[in-house]
Formats: structure tokens, sequence, C-alpha cells
């Protein structure tokens, strides 16, 4: 068996060498300390462009229709439900779009009692990657809730929660659209945005049902 010992002056090399790589190690952190904000700073801004979208206005009763649930209440053989664009709502709201779309219905009695608001017109796809949907609503303090439901590239749906109607006065309401909801093809390429199908109000169980009302003014998309 042959063993080896290393010499005084080979030690002293291993010394004197990791001595070396020590402060070449601390005079690369000192540079990088130093550089570093230069390059940073040398880069180009990048900064996102956000476009909002004005997509429903909610000027034209003649723009929606509606379906409900069951026990809508029938006076004289008309369904007790009003669906019209008033110029002036109950407090004011400042907006470039005067007119707003005035809901109000009337339910036999308590339950799971929905009304759904529908364009008259299928909706073409919203231009770009959504990242957030924005709405204009006055409550009436009923204990009521907003759904939107939307349409992806391969038609499959989504009913996103956008707030409870609980309060009273104008309220802005939005919601951020999940990653999850595709709205681009990796293979073909490009972007096929969602589509809306329809605004769904639902009244809590427990809600009366002899009266409610509520006004929508401005849907904006922001891309």
């Amino acid at each position: 068996m042959i063993t080896f010992t290393p010499s005084q002056s080979d030690i002293r090399i291993d010394v004197e060498g990791f001595l070396i790589m020590k402060q070449l190690y601390r005079l690369s952190a000192v540079l990088a300390l130093v550089l570093l904000p230069a390059f940073l700073g040398a880069q180009p801004h990048r900064s996102r462009n956000i476009v909002t979208i004005p997509w429903f206005t909610f000027d034209k009763g003649s723009d929606w229709r509606y379906e409900t649930s069951r026990g809508v209440r029938v006076t004289n053989r008309v369904s007790n439900v009003t669906l019209r664009s008033l110029a002036k709502a109950p407090t004011t709201l400042q907006s470039q779009y005067s007119n707003s779309l005035h809901i109000g219905i009337t339910f036999n009695q308590r339950g799971n009692n929905f009304i759904d608001l529908i364009p008259t017109k299928d909706q073409p796809p919203f231009d770009g990657v959504v990242k957030s949907l924005d709405m204009w609503v006055w409550g009436g303090n009923y204990n009521w809730t907003l759904e939107v439901r939307l349409r992806d590239l391969n038609e499959y749906e989504y009913t996103l929660p956008m707030g409870n109607l609980l309060f009273l006065g104008w309220q802005n309401l939005n919601l951020d659209i999940p990653p999850a909801i595709p709205q681009s093809e990796i293979l073909v390429g490009g972007v096929k945005g969602l589509s809306v199908l329809k605004f769904r109000l639902t009244a809590t169980p427990s809600e009366k049902p002899d009266r409610f009302n509520c006004f929508f003014n401005t849907f904006k998309v922001i891309t």
C-alpha cells in the first residue's frame, strides 16, 4: 500500500490558492453590486397597455330580452316584469351614457327566484385577452346577486359572480377573469376572446318576493 503525505510547500500552495479564489469571489460580488443597478436602468421600460372598452351601454331596453324562473306574478294576464330604458335613474351617476336599464320584477313566493337578462343579438367575442369586467349597478338594498355567463373559444360556458346587490345607490361591480379560462390557442395561434351570453339576477331564498328593482349602466371590458 502506497501512502502520500503532502509536504509543507504543497499545503502552503493550497492555502494561497484558496485565499486568491476568496478574494476573486469578493471582487466579483462587489462589481455585481456596482454594475447591476446601471444595467437595470439601461433596460427599456415595458408598461402594460391597458384598454377599457364600453361593451354594453344599456341605452335601449329593446336590446335585451328576459327569462325568469317559475312563480312570476301575473296580473290581468300581464307578467309583472319591467325591462325599459330610463333617462333618469333614482340617483345621479356620473356617466357619459345618460340612459340606464331598469329591471323590475315581482314573484308569487319566496325561493330561488331569478331573472336572466339576455342580449337580443348574438355577441361577438371581446377584443384581446380580457383581464377584468366592470359594471355600474344601482341597488335598492335587495338581497340579490348578479352573475355574468361567458363562453370561451372552445364553446365552454362559465358563470362568474359580479357581486351582491345588498346596497343602496350606484356601485361599481367588477371581477377578474380567472387565468384557467382559455382565451388563446397555442397550436393555431392568435387570440379568440370570450363572449357574453347573459346576466343573471338571483334572489336569496329568504328575500321578500313582492318587489325587486335595479338599474344597469355601462358594462366595460378591460384588456
